[in-house]
């Protein structure tokens, strides 16, 4: 006696969904450890690689790693995006094997394309971000030692065979941060100057709020700003004495001493007064070895 036909399409529709279903939940589980494996890699303190580097050769594997965390986050990018392209590529196959399947043997027609469409977009984002996402970063960041550690042969071996794919993505990365490395930067300050406009006074002093505004506005500050009058600058001749030099020096108290020669419109370099700690005991040194030479820079070049 034959098997009934009804039967024998629901053994096969069960037999394949179950594989396909197993197939998902690995690739959710590769999804899992590779999200997680970001969050541990850069969650380690100096601490923490600092006990590693002084064990056994699969911590060391970490701090190699992370040697490099431009290659490291290429890597782990790579094979997450990879892994969660099959994801979905894996779940469209099985709705549409589903969906078409129920509608020819139970003549379920109300589910339309449209409808089919949103329905896995909804349900696949929802695997990814909930189990290939949310939970193993959870995780991971509470156990960043332990999980690093674990993941540290797997990951070592992927940031081998991925390098012809890494090395292209990094420095495309490195380029668009040169393009955009500026308007980063004063993005970064405006938003440092709101945070310290919103600093509650009892938070800070206001000699720590002048301070904290001196740091934040530095890179924006012009060198004509910090420049001295001429009168005031204090300069040695480079045909003084080397009893005089420290002489002055010691009364003046500046770490960086110009060095004229005939005027003081003519500057040939900068004493350095820590060069001369050496020589404190000598009564005739020949100073002018220790002059550096100077860096000329125009007024409106910002301090940073």
């Amino acid at each position: 006696m034959d098997p009934d036909p009804e039967f024998l399409f629901f053994y096969s529709l069960t037999l394949q969904t179950s594989l396909n279903g197993l197939a998902l939940l690995l690739l959710l589980l590769c999804s899992a450890l590779i999200s997680g494996t970001e969050v541990a890699f850069f969650s380690l303190s100096q601490t923490d690689l600092n006990t590693l580097s002084k064990n056994g050769k699969k911590e060391n594997i970490v701090v190699k790693l992370l040697s490099k965390p431009r290659k490291l986050l290429a890597t782990i990018l790579i094979t997450n995006n990879f892994i969660n392209i099959l994801i979905v590529l894996l779940f469209a196959s099985m709705a549409e094997t589903l969906f078409s399947d129920y509608d020819n043997e139970l003549n379920l027609y109300f589910f339309s394309f449209p409808v089919r469409f949103l329905l896995e977009i909804v349900l696949v984002t929802f695997l990814i971000l909930l189990f290939g996402e949310v939970l193993p970063k959870v995780y991971a960041s509470r156990n960043a030692l332990l999980f690093s550690k674990k993941m540290a042969k797997f990951i070592h071996t992927t940031n081998i065979l991925l390098t012809p794919f890494s090395l292209p993505l990094i420095t495309l990365t490195k380029w668009i941060e040169k393009k955009l490395g500026s308007k980063n930067s004063n993005f970064s300050v405006e938003i440092l100057s709101q945070a310290l406009e919103l600093t509650s006074e009892g938070a800070t002093t206001k000699d720590e709020q002048k301070i904290l505004e001196g740091i934040v506005n530095f890179g924006n500050t012009e060198t004509v700003q910090i420049m001295k009058p001429r009168i005031d600058i204090f300069a040695i001749s480079n045909d003084a004495s080397y009893e005089v030099v420290l002489d002055k020096i010691l009364k003046n108290g500046y770490s960086r001493n110009p060095v004229y020669k005939d005027n003081i419109d003519n500057i040939v370099g900068v004493l350095y007064a820590k060069d001369l700690l050496a020589h404190l005991n000598e009564t005739d040194f020949k100073w002018l070895e220790l002059v550096r030479a100077p860096f000329f820079v125009p007024e409106n070049k910002k301090l940073d």
